[in-house]
């Protein structure tokens, strides 16, 4: 069986998926409570789980349709798609300071990979629009 993308995606919502039951357990609320880490990681988890399943769904319906989204372009998409996921994720479980002003050397670091990491899903989101936009195009015989 080939690779395809839309699998890489569904796996990756499986890990995701799972990784929130892993936050669920009551031990690692206690060291987490009051966190960016608790309050936004179930957002987090949903809107990206939800996101990947959309696009695993249209990789899957683009092959069905007999327009496939060429393999490079998907695995492109992916890579770029995973890498700004996981900068996002990384920068949500950071340590950054809570409920008071304090300007630590860590938030810049955050930021700058909060905003990494949403250039990269914005890259990713520009390349499967243009494999969609090309596979739709594109003419077979």
């Amino acid at each position: 069986m080939k690779p395809q993308p839309s699998l890489l995606f569904i796996v990756a919502t499986v890990l995701l998926i799972l990784f929130g039951i892993l936050t669920k357990d009551k031990t690692i609320d206690i060291q987490l409570h009051d966190t960016y880490f608790v309050i936004g990681n179930l957002h987090f988890a949903t809107l990206c789980g939800v996101l990947m399943i959309l696009i695993a769904t249209i990789y899957y319906l683009m092959e069905r349709i007999k327009r496939p989204i060429k393999l490079k372009t998907g695995f492109w998409h992916f890579g770029i798609f995973f890498t700004g996921f996981l900068l996002l994720l990384l920068s949500l479980n950071l340590p950054t300071p809570r409920h008071y002003y304090d300007t630590h050397n860590n938030i810049y670091l955050v930021q700058t990979m909060f905003s990494i990491g949403i250039i990269l899903l914005l890259t990713s989101l520009a390349v499967f629009l243009y494999g969609v936009t090309k596979a739709l195009l594109n003419r077979q015989q």
